[in-house]
């Protein structure tokens, strides 16, 4: 299709460039898919094949906060927004990494684990938490036994106005799951749960995006999350 040079000029400028690897940071969805006790486990089956109807067409089941998935406040505050609502520049963006691979189960990320990165960390800075967790899936003490997120943690990246929070563990507190997304998701920190493959990201200097599917009124959705390096 011919274009002017005017136009291709424009166009070209107004498309940024990939320059590096994508990385794909997220589990796999497949049927029977573990989640926790008492949610509903992924399904994935076909519903029409090509030999009967010409075509392949699947049905998936997922709950929205199944394998790597975001969090909308909406998931624990009453007015919060929801997926459909959420400011997407928080989503896409420079990021950085925090490596906290030294922490065991169950151990606690503290405030003293986080202040050597203080001052990177600046007002809708996009930061994720590297474990190493994500290699203990799909064991059942990857829901159980994970390191954690402290409160006081929680209250100081709230207090630095991170834009969102990223973890390679399925929740950033199991035991005090409340109030520490109460304290994260009403500073509208947008929250990216289950990455995996953290440990391929250098310390700074990447893009990350993981965006939410458009589910309208919706507490969270699965996401593809996504590292340029």
């Amino acid at each position: 299709m011919w274009r002017s040079p005017l136009i291709e000029k424009s166009w070209r400028t107004k498309i940024p460039a990939i320059d590096g690897r994508i990385l794909d940071l997220s589990l796999g969805i497949y049927d029977g898919a573990p989640t926790y006790k008492g949610f509903a486990k992924c399904s994935l089956t076909r519903t029409h094949t090509l030999t009967s109807d010409s075509f392949n067409l699947s049905k998936l089941t997922i709950n929205t906060h199944g394998t790597t998935h975001l969090d909308a406040p909406s998931h624990f505050l009453e007015t919060g927004k929801t997926v459909d609502q959420l400011n997407l520049s928080k989503c896409i963006g420079p990021a950085l990494m925090i490596n906290l691979s030294h922490k065991g189960p169950k151990d606690p990320v503290e405030v003293a684990d986080l202040e050597a990165y203080a001052k990177d960390i600046t007002p809708n800075s996009r930061v994720l938490m590297y474990f190493g967790w994500d290699k203990t899936y799909p064991e059942a003490r990857y829901f159980t036994d994970h390191p954690y997120l402290s409160l006081n943690a929680a209250k100081w990246f709230a207090s630095k106005g991170v834009g969102l929070l990223g973890f390679d563990i399925p929740t950033p507190n199991l035991d005090d799951a409340v109030e520490i997304h109460q304290i994260l998701l009403n500073a509208e920190i947008v929250l990216v749960e289950a990455l995996a493959k953290l440990d391929q990201l250098p310390p700074h200097g990447f893009l990350f995006m993981a965006v939410p599917l458009r589910i309208l009124g919706c507490d969270g959705s699965p996401v593809r999350a996504l590292a340029v390096a």
